[in-house]
């Protein structure tokens, strides 16, 4: 079995040089407004950006790994596809906003939200995005990397330049939907530009049915994801207030920026997993043992270089006034790795068009992580909220596959993942043509 072909890997290049462009800059501006912004500000910024943030399911709804598989299978319905997927993502995002606002309005400060409507205003130019499952889908995501990568560098150098000239935080929150504004119109000439088949898009109401039939447990599943990544910084701005939920960013900032590495690598490589499936199950199988196995190793590293050099990575980049981020990253740390086996099962239930799976796993992570928090916040401030992410993580990315019957060939493979030997055989062996 050829598991690795070389487009591929060059697909999957043009994704991580990206963000390994976009990382040192990412800590350096926010190193840079986290000194000069202070934990209070901060905190207020990065509470305005996570309570819109609960809303995202239905923006990131996983209509586009949906788009993405469809593609693959259907080339000869591209247009209707690309249709249906632009329509849900506008629908998706102008939704999100419109429920966003009217919660914030009742429940915060006024001050707060006015940041609210700042940042929720940018779900309405989420539309265009839905064009990166187009290229993901043809193994060519060198395109959007250079849009995307391009309006990065223009929001970073705006952001320097609100640091430099001392502006206050509004100024800091409005390039926020502006950033996704540029990257939407940016899409759009893409999208044009490259002769995508928008222009002849039409409406298929057989292929919006389906395409909502196989994503509703994913927009739910959606839900539980981003409710129970955002609901402790939610949480902690309540129980603790602005200067706590500041130091819990920063202490997070590290992982978060590096939850692209599982991602990235089981995103670019599920159209191949679409490929093998309809081979036979044993290559479906050595094809999921290799993806996972491979990127579990990867974040194994990540996790265990955060937890030895925290320290030196908090003083370097904050500063002394946030040390007490440094606990926090080295349990934080380690959600990486279940999220590394947690996304790898995702496009393996996607595949096999198990979405529902992925639905009751992640509502379970949920609740435990609802529990937990509200047990360990006001007991042990942002470390119990730290612990509670880690705990949920793992149950609902790797425990919940051994608790279901259906889902034991999947516990197996992951188990199995954490054998390198096969995947090191195979590397070892492995000719590039």
């Amino acid at each position: 079995m050829k598991l690795f072909k070389s487009f591929r890997f060059l697909n999957l290049y043009w994704l991580f040089s990206d963000k390994l462009i976009r990382i040192p800059i990412t800590l350096l501006i926010s190193s840079l407004m986290a000194r000069y912004l202070g934990p209070a500000d901060l905190g207020l910024i990065v509470f305005a950006v996570s309570f819109f943030g609960i809303f995202g399911f239905l923006i990131n709804s996983g209509i586009e790994e949906i788009i993405t598989r469809n593609l693959v299978q259907e080339p000869e319905n591209t247009e209707s596809i690309l249709a249906m997927g632009l329509l849900l993502k506008f629908c998706g995002g102008f939704i999100a906003t419109m429920v966003a606002l009217p919660i914030g309005y009742y429940f915060f400060t006024f001050e707060e939200f006015l940041l609210i409507v700042i940042v929720a205003s940018s779900g309405l130019f989420y539309g265009p995005f839905i064009l990166e499952s187009y290229f993901n889908s043809r193994y060519e995501s060198k395109f959007i990397v250079r849009v995307g990568l391009f309006i990065f560098l223009i929001s970073s150098f705006l952001k320097l330049i609100g640091i430099f000239f001392k502006l206050n935080l509004y100024y800091f929150v409005f390039l926020v939907p502006l950033e996704i504004l540029l990257i939407a119109l940016a899409y759009l000439y893409l999208g044009f530009s490259k002769t995508v088949p928008l222009k002849k898009s039409k409406l298929n109401s057989v292929i919006l049915i389906d395409i909502l039939r196989d994503s509703y447990p994913l927009i739910i599943s959606g839900f539980a994801v981003t409710f129970y990544m955002k609901m402790d910084q939610i949480m902690i701005k309540s129980m603790l207030g602005n200067v706590d939920l500041g130091i819990f960013s920063v202490g997070i900032r590290f992982v978060e920026n590096l939850y692209f590495v599982p991602m990235l690598i089981t995103s670019s490589f599920l159209p191949m997993l679409v490929e093998e499936k309809s081979k036979s199950i044993q290559d479906l199988d050595r094809a999921t043992y290799m993806l996972t196995s491979s990127t579990l190793y990867i974040c194994i590293l990540i996790s265990v270089s955060f937890y030895l050099f925290s320290d030196t990575l908090i003083v370097f980049f904050f500063g002394m006034e946030y040390l007490r981020a440094i606990p926090i990253l080295k349990i934080y740390a380690f959600t990486l790795v279940f999220t590394a086996l947690g996304v790898s099962s995702s496009r393996r239930l996607l595949v096999e068009n198990r979405q529902n799976l992925s639905l009751f796993r992640t509502v379970s992570g949920l609740f435990i992580n609802l529990i937990l928090n509200f047990l360990w916040i006001p007991e042990y401030g942002s470390i119990g909220a730290s612990w509670a992410s880690v705990i949920s993580n793992a149950f609902a990315s790797f425990l919940f596959y051994g608790f279901v019957p259906s889902t034991w060939s999947i516990f197996k493979l992951q188990c199995s993942s954490f054998n390198p030997v096969p995947m090191i055989r195979y590397y070892k062996n492995l000719n590039f043509k």
